[in-house]
């Protein structure tokens, strides 16, 4: 399931503050994240609710941790999100995603629902 992406650009696009496309560094995604809409339905099916929530919401926090520390770093600390209520409205999320958008990955999802969480405005 690994699929090689241009996830840093994905993300500059999305944000100001992240720097520009030629920054950008291919990185593969691995783990459930690297999967089509429609793997994860399948797999989803075939280890049932609870174990695919529980892996999806697992991805999804490594992944949003991982956009956050980027954007810490990257010296802008700008459009970081709060990710203390990212619970199983994240695992409805991608499936609503995917049931929407069948040729777009896991990730595509993941970055969406990014989008929705609270930016954390910076202390002064």
């Amino acid at each position: 399931m690994n699929r090689t992406i241009i996830a840093l650009s994905l993300v500059a696009a999305m944000w100001p503050g992240m720097g520009n496309a030629q920054d950008a560094q291919v990185v593969t995604t691995t783990g459930i994240g690297s999967a089509t809409c429609s793997q994860y339905s399948d797999f989803w099916d075939q280890v049932g609710p609870e174990v695919a929530e529980g892996m999806t919401i697992g991805w999804a926090q490594g992944f949003a941790s991982g956009v956050n520390v980027t954007l810490f770093f990257n010296g802008s600390g700008e459009n970081m999100r709060n990710l203390n209520n990212m619970d199983a409205s994240v695992a409805d999320f991608v499936s609503n995603h995917c049931d929407q958008n069948s040729d777009a990955t896991v990730v595509d999802a993941l970055i969406a629902f990014f989008a929705t969480l609270p930016i954390v405005v910076p202390e002064e």
